[in-house]
């Protein structure tokens, strides 16, 4: 049995090798099947539960997508996905709101290459409210195009 460092060494490099196509939808059972082993090894017994997420928190990099992720299917037009990402915050409560205890605040974003415009950044805020074993309801308030860079 590989360990958990040694399975994502491998996980990482075959992930280099495929390059931006790691983010697209294919068949890919050996590393869907890392992944897996990954999350079996995994210290935490329950990554999702409410004293265990602070280890979500943080700066996050998409680098590979399973055949399932709606996020990243192959666009059409000529249009290439450069990056994706995800940033995680501790909810901060606002008591005319409601009530989101223990929901974290997110910012999702992704680059893309748009052929004749060029390079464009786009983000959408919000917030995902949890339970004890997983994250419920996403609820994203904002989207905003950041910026634009001419190819």
């Amino acid at each position: 049995m590989q360990t958990r460092e040694t399975l994502k060494q491998t996980l990482l490099n075959q992930v280099n090798i495929l390059g931006q196509e790691a983010l697209l939808p294919a068949q890919r059972s050996e590393l869907d099947e890392i992944v897996q082993e990954l999350e079996r090894l995994n210290p935490t017994p329950a990554p999702l539960a409410s004293e265990n997420r602070s280890l979500l928190l943080g700066d996050w990099q998409l680098i590979y997508a399973s055949n399932g992720t709606i996020v990243t299917r192959r666009l059409p037009g000529g249009i290439t996905i450069n990056a994706i990402w995800q940033t995680l915050n501790q909810f901060m409560e606002d008591s005319n709101r409601g009530s989101n205890q223990g929901a974290i605040a997110a910012t999702n974003g992704m680059e893309i290459a748009l052929p004749l415009i060029g390079t464009v950044q786009m983000q959408a805020n919000g917030i995902w409210r949890c339970s004890n074993s997983h994250f419920g309801e996403k609820l994203f308030k904002s989207w905003k195009c950041l910026y634009c860079e001419d190819i």
